[in-house]
């Protein structure tokens, strides 16, 4: 019988320590955000925050669906087959994700960790940090950062990632 091939693999704890570790030192992530004051990372060059506050009403299941489609798309398009990203749950499990093989982005139940931050920071990483998203829960925004993935989501933006909804660029506000 062939194996499936895994989609999502549970960090060790090892791996976890270190991937966090990381992450505090890469992006100077304040846990203690408080509303106002700024970004919670230090948002990289080549990044651009979307307000997705609207995400959160009657529309909530269609938009959801319309990222993790096209969020996955971008992140298939930004790896090769055999590479993975990390991907961190603040104070919950975190993984190593194989987008290639992830079958259905639409079934929310799927995502281990969902591209929506509903209730808790949702981090998907490149392994070289080189690309990513951070969902910030409570400023209801999502950072999406490097070149390369600009690029992509651009040629195939998801709905609640509007030019309109923009509330950051390098890490400094648009008015």
């Amino acid at each position: 019988m062939v194996q499936p091939e895994v989609v999502w693999q549970e960090l060790v704890r090892a791996e976890h320590d270190a991937a966090w570790a990381r992450f505090y030192r890469c992006f100077h992530w304040r846990r203690e955000y408080e509303r106002g004051k700024g970004a919670a990372i230090l948002e990289p060059i080549l990044s651009v925050t979307w307000s997705i506050a609207h995400a959160f009403g009657p529309q909530r299941e269609e938009l959801e669906t319309d990222l993790n489609v096209k969020m996955h798309r971008a992140l298939r398009r930004c790896t090769k087959p055999d590479l993975r990203l990390l991907v961190l749950d603040w104070q919950h499990t975190c993984y190593w994700f194989w987008p290639q093989r992830f079958a259905d982005p639409t079934v929310r139940e799927a995502w281990k960790v969902p591209v929506l931050p509903d209730s808790d920071y949702y981090i998907f990483l490149a392994e070289d940090f080189g690309f990513g998203l951070f969902g910030h829960p409570w400023e209801k925004t999502l950072c999406v950062f490097g070149q390369e993935l600009l690029t992509v989501l651009d040629q195939g933006r998801p709905q609640l990632l509007a030019k309109r909804e923009r509330v950051r660029q390098d890490g400094k506000p648009i008015f």
